[in-house]
């Protein structure tokens, strides 16, 4: 199974609007010199607006002509000088980059991309050891960026920036794609996770990942399992992410890294384990609350202790509640499923109980529920956003006669 390198992005971007940005920059190209105002960046090229004001032109130029991008705040036009440097002999291929350089610094950073998305996000991903780079355009104090080829001996091994960047290294993944199967846009055919921990009680980032890593598998692999409910949508990918021969079939699920930076993030999980219940008054019994349609899930871990165990067909030790069901049906919410008020489904908010420690699979009613969502276009909230108006939740009820 081929193995791809994975650099997170995110759906705000889409969500976002231009934001009205003061001053104005410089874009030098092989015929002129334009200044305005950068909206954006992309692996293709600048989008400038004209002048200093909100009503000027604006206009799209491919990296293939532009030849230096000066962030300088200057409306009025003035000389622009670009860096030199000498000219040196390679016994390889040049590698083309972009040099970065920032305010008060004299470091350049050399990227494979630098993108500035319509909601003021800049992202930078670096070349030769990899990684990524994200900042709010206000905080991220770019000087420049300006296309080169250079030596890949001259990429340094390590680099260095600014105090303002998070940065997430490289991470490898079995064919990760943040792109969505199908209309509905939040499950996608891998997915990176953050964990936003809040209050004195830590959380275990990792096991976190894992449990909904196995979650997110779970409601995967029952559409492999039950292809006679699915459209000729549905049954590519599932064809598309299994392997077979004459001996075995392998269905690999979408993947799930945990990410550093919450800008790189699909999902965000926050853990809440403050000395007030998180979900207020009389509400200690809600085990986890979701975003309906949407890509935030909170877990209460004030009143409940939270177990994950790699054999997650096993129960977890009496007492704990096992993330791999929370996540299952917290998943389904943010998919877009509604609870279903009584039965095995994984979606009904009260099948666990005291004693439910043992992982609980989408039973073949929710994969028909799950492949009829998929197929509404759904694009959800952006990851991090929550509204406890238009959210769904998991309750967790003792059994009778239990203490």
């Amino acid at each position: 199974m081929r193995l791809i390198r994975v650099l997170s992005s995110v759906f705000a971007a889409l969500l976002a609007t231009c934001p009205s940005i003061a001053g104005a920059d410089a874009v030098v190209t092989s015929d002129a010199t334009q200044f305005g105002t950068v909206l954006s960046t992309t692996a293709d090229g600048v989008r400038l607006r004209s002048g200093c004001s909100d009503t000027g032109t604006v206009s799209s130029l491919p990296w293939s002509a532009v030849l230096f991008v000066r962030f300088d705040g200057q409306c009025a036009p003035h000389d622009v000088a670009l860096p030199t440097a000498g000219l040196t002999h390679c016994a390889t291929a040049r590698q083309h980059v972009f040099k970065v350089r920032f305010a008060q610094s004299s470091n350049v950073v050399y990227a494979k991309t630098v993108t500035m998305e319509r909601n003021g996000l800049v992202r930078i991903v670096l070349a030769g050891s990899g990684g990524i780079l994200t900042a709010d355009r206000s905080r991220a104090g770019l000087a420049s960026v300006q296309p080169a080829d250079v030596c890949p001996s001259a990429i340094p091994s390590s680099q260095s920036w600014p105090v303002a960047y998070c940065y997430d290294p490289m991470q490898l993944a079995v064919n990760w794609s943040p792109v969505p199967v199908s209309d509905n846009r939040i499950f996608t055919r891998g997915s990176s996770l953050y964990v936003d921990s809040r209050g004195p009680s830590a959380a275990d980032p990792e096991s976190l990942r894992a449990a909904f890593s196995t979650a997110l598998a779970l409601w995967a692999s029952s559409l492999a399992m039950n292809r006679d409910l699915l459209d000729d949508q549905l049954k590519a990918y599932v064809g598309q992410s299994t392997s077979a021969s004459q001996s075995f079939r392998l269905f690999v699920p979408p993947q799930v890294v945990r990410v550093k930076c919450a800008e790189n993030a699909l999902m965000v999980v926050i853990w809440l384990s403050g000395s007030e219940p998180p979900f207020g008054p009389g509400k200690q019994d809600l085990i986890a609350l979701s975003q309906l349609q949407g890509r935030t899930l909170l877990l209460n871990a004030h009143d409940n202790q939270f177990a994950y165990r790699p054999d997650f067909a096993r129960p977890v030790d009496s007492g704990h509640v096992n993330l791999v069901s929370v996540f299952v049906h917290e998943l389904g919410h943010s998919f877009g499923l509604p609870d279903r008020g009584a039965g095995t489904s994984v979606m009904n908010p009260d099948y666990v109980t005291a004693d439910e420690t043992k992982a609980v699979e989408p039973t073949r009613l929710d994969v028909a529920d799950f492949a009829r969502v998929l197929r509404e276009s759904i694009v959800g909230t952006r990851p991090g956003f929550f509204n406890a108006a238009d959210c769904a939740g998991l309750t967790r009820h003792r059994n009778v006669g239990s203490t």
